[in-house]
């Protein structure tokens, strides 16, 4: 791959939070279109109360929620009565399209802009990977994770540790930024700013690298930029 190319990838996968960034000061955002309705599908008990002045439902035991293709589970939720939205607490679970799943202590879910926060121990799986964290954003609509707390990468060839971390779930490509360290089987790499593809294995270096190992395999490209 061409050095422009793999530039434009990952341009590409951080494009979402650039175009936030460049949003005018003091300018209004669009309104947020209403989501499909959070359903509920079960509990062991449903009680109606207020948290924090607003109306809630609260979820008790075994509780199964859904909206679309999501599900969500966990031990117990605040269901917001007046707007599409939830908090979960304990064994929180959400899946979506039966290949992602992320789980964590707690979590709060918005119907209407389909964005989840998963805090606590929290796990993010799908067929290629592992990943882990402390505290995990998600964006449905994008399909766009995000962290900024420090995250761990497994796959069945490779180990990646860096403190920020922003992963396409579409595209399978993750984009990580500072303190990044990644082990191979034959190397261990040192850099600032990576690329990694989990379907093809190939990583992508965005300055200063270092590479320690008896040799940089086949499938390892680097490229170094100046500033």
């Amino acid at each position: 791959m061409s050095f422009p190319k793999s530039l434009f990838l990952l341009f590409f996968a951080l494009l979402p939070f650039l175009a936030a960034a460049q949003q005018r000061p003091g300018s209004r955002p669009a309104p947020v279109p209403k989501g499909q309705p959070i359903e509920l599908i079960g509990a062991n008990q449903l009680q109606g109360g207020s948290f924090n002045g607003v109306q809630i439902r609260k979820l008790l035991g075994n509780v199964s929620l859904k909206q679309g293709t999501t599900l969500l589970y966990c031990d117990s939720a605040y269901q917001y009565t007046e707007r599409n939205a939830l908090e979960a607490f304990s064994n929180v679970r959400i899946i979506q399209n039966d290949t992602i799943t992320i789980t964590g202590d707690r979590g709060f879910y918005d119907g209407d802009t389909r964005k989840a926060r998963m805090t606590g121990n929290v796990t993010l799986r799908d067929p290629r990977m592992t990943l882990t964290t402390q505290l995990l954003d998600y964006d449905l609509n994008r399909n766009l994770a995000y962290y900024s707390t420090g995250g761990h990468l497994q796959d069945p060839e490779n180990t990646l540790d860096s403190q920020f971390g922003y992963y396409n779930t579409a595209s399978k490509i993750f984009s990580f930024k500072r303190d990044v360290k990644l082990i191979t089987k034959e190397n261990t790499i040192d850099t600032d700013t990576l690329q990694y593809n989990t379907i093809t294995k190939v990583a992508y270096f965005f300055g200063p690298t270092r590479i320690k190992g008896p040799r940089v395999t086949s499938m390892l490209r680097t490229v170094t930029t100046t500033p």
